[in-house]
């Protein structure tokens, strides 16, 4: 069923955003509010990023708002460190939006439903 797959996808999405890293993405630290570019999507599960001074990000994932720090690797990967010890691993985008790192098997299962995963995980700044 097709609500099913959309459930299966949150959950691999919700995985692959938190644990996969990430190849580099050139660019410096954000700033300000990153907003989901899709929110109503069945596989958003973080709604916003707020980068703060002092290397800290507000994350805002399914109402619920923490607060965690900010790694820049030397490849420009931004990691997302929060207190429980989950991460998002995140990109900058061609177009300046942020977007979260998904497994490549993932990413083409769900185009095969039409789904552009990377495209579902998009943060743009508010």
């Amino acid at each position: 069923m097709v609500t099913d797959r959309f459930a299966d996808y949150f959950r691999l999405m919700a995985v692959m955003l938190l644990l996969v890293p990430v190849a580099g993405c050139g660019g410096g630290e954000p700033s300000g509010v990153y907003v989901a570019k899709h929110p109503d999507s069945p596989v958003t599960f973080i709604e916003r990023f707020d980068f703060q001074s002092g290397g800290k990000v507000a994350v805002t994932a399914m109402g619920t708002t923490s607060v965690g720090e900010l790694v820049i690797t030397d490849d420009g990967t931004m990691r997302v460190i929060m207190p429980e010890g989950h991460s998002a691993h995140l990109k900058k985008g061609d177009d300046g939006c942020l977007v979260g790192v998904i497994d490549p098997e993932l990413a083409a299962e769900a185009a095969k439903d039409g789904m552009d995963i990377e495209e579902l995980s998009s943060y743009c700044p508010q």
